[in-house]
């Protein structure tokens, strides 16, 4: 959100974005994408690896895109809010305390929204 890479607004941001940016003072890569149905496809590499900007195009880039790695989906239509699930989150065991531990706000989404069923 702080770098304008997408809009929460239906109907905007149909644009493939790739950038950096930091957590806990420490790298991270982010890829957005459109992903139809008015969804932004979201991919993030912590600790990114040298590939990250290769790997983190893929729904399984995984330990190849960055020492922890999650994809989701941003509703924009009826949220917004973001929609993941366990299985799109892979993480180095030394790393999962830090990772728990963290505090971020989101801005302007929800971190929930409906569960469907």
């Amino acid at each position: 959100m702080h770098k304008s890479a997408l809009s929460l607004t239906p109907g905007e941001s149909r644009n493939i974005t790739v950038f950096s940016f930091t957590v806990a003072a420490r790298p991270a890569l982010c890829r957005l994408a459109y992903a139809g149905l008015d969804q932004i496809s979201v991919h993030v590499a912590y600790l990114p690896t040298p590939d990250a900007e290769y790997w983190i195009r893929s729904w399984e880039g995984g330990f190849r895109a960055g020492q922890a790695f999650a994809t989701g989906f941003l509703e924009r239509c009826t949220g917004p809010y973001l929609q993941t699930q366990p299985e799109a989150f892979v993480c180095q065991h030394n790393l999962v305390a830090e990772l728990a531990a963290l505090e971020i706000e989101p801005i302007g989404y929800s971190d929930h929204g409906p569960v469907l069923r």
